[in-house]
């Protein structure tokens, strides 16, 4: 784990994030969450905390939806 975690709606949506942030230079990896989330994210994408705001722009421009930011 990299630091933060954006808990995603689904592995699917987690890998496009993944690759959505490969192409933008962003070191990451998904995750499975050891519970899931109020909002029910089993999954996440594990970053460094310093990328988090570009990676959000990222997933809303793209159309992906993020869930919460856990640290």
């Amino acid at each position: 784990m990299n630091g933060c975690i954006i808990a995603m709606e689904s592995m699917t949506y987690a890998v496009k994030g993944q690759r959505i942030f490969a192409k933008n230079g962003i070191v990451c990896s998904v995750v499975r969450l050891p519970g899931k989330t109020n909002k029910g994210c089993a999954y996440g994408i594990s970053l460094g905390c310093s990328e988090v705001r570009t990676a959000y722009r990222l997933l809303q421009e793209s159309g992906v939806p993020a869930g919460v930011l856990l640290t």
